[in-house]
């Protein structure tokens, strides 16, 4: 862990992504829970709605007030792929760090 920064790491299969929608007086936030997931399940594996799932005490929470933040994020992790997978047509003038130093958060 970097001191002072929360960090998810993606590869695994360790984190349970758990998507939720709220709606409270015609009022919609969206959520994105994060949580370690111990099972040890497949990457992108779906296990099935819990009915005892409760959002107190999980680890991260990606909370989306307007649907338009979530485009972006969206959007952004799109350009993330292309970048990964060197689409060079779908870039835009964006710094790609090189080097292990350059990592340093």
């Amino acid at each position: 862990m970097i001191e002072g920064k929360s960090k998810l790491t993606f590869g695994t299969g360790d984190i349970m992504m758990t998507p939720v929608l709220n709606k409270i007086d015609n009022e919609k936030t969206g959520m994105l829970v994060f949580e370690n997931n111990s099972d040890g399940h497949q990457i992108g594996e779906y296990t099935g709605q819990n009915p005892e799932f409760r959002i107190a005490g999980k680890d991260v929470l990606m909370v989306f007030n307007k649907i338009e933040s979530l485009d972006v994020v969206l959007e952004r992790l799109s350009l993330l792929k292309s970048m990964w997978l060197d689409q060079e047509d779908d870039l835009l003038e964006l710094d790609v760090i090189e080097t292990a130093e350059d990592f340093k958060i």
